[in-house]
């Protein structure tokens, strides 16, 4: 009995030291020139410096209906207090693959 305390004890511990985060995460946006509207939904997960967030996207244009417009996936990893280095893989409406992007955001 006292190992399984201690084995549940362990780990709770070990759970609270990586600081795990599971986030809702969402955006709506409109392109004035396209006429479109664009939302997107999904979850971020964080362990450490890193995050990981899927997020399913819709959008509506000028005489068609809100559709399933795709998916992106990205990658972060927290370089500093300050930088963020990202990557975003982009598959469309039936999961093709669109575009990669890689970059580093930065907040002061």
């Amino acid at each position: 009995m006292k190992t399984l305390a201690f084995a549940a004890a362990l780990a709770v511990s070990a759970t609270a030291a990586t600081a795990n985060d599971l986030d809702v995460v969402g955006y709506t946006q409109y392109e004035i020139e396209a006429e479109r509207f664009e939302t997107g939904v999904g979850v971020e997960y964080s362990i450490d410096r890193f995050s990981f967030s899927p997020v399913l996207k819709v959008a509506d244009a000028p005489g068609q209906s809100l559709d399933f417009d795709g998916v992106d996936f990205g990658v972060a990893y927290q370089i500093t207090d300050a930088a963020v280095g990202y990557t975003k893989f982009e598959f469309d409406g039936d999961f093709d693959y669109e575009e990669f992007t890689v970059g580093v955001s930065f907040r002061f």
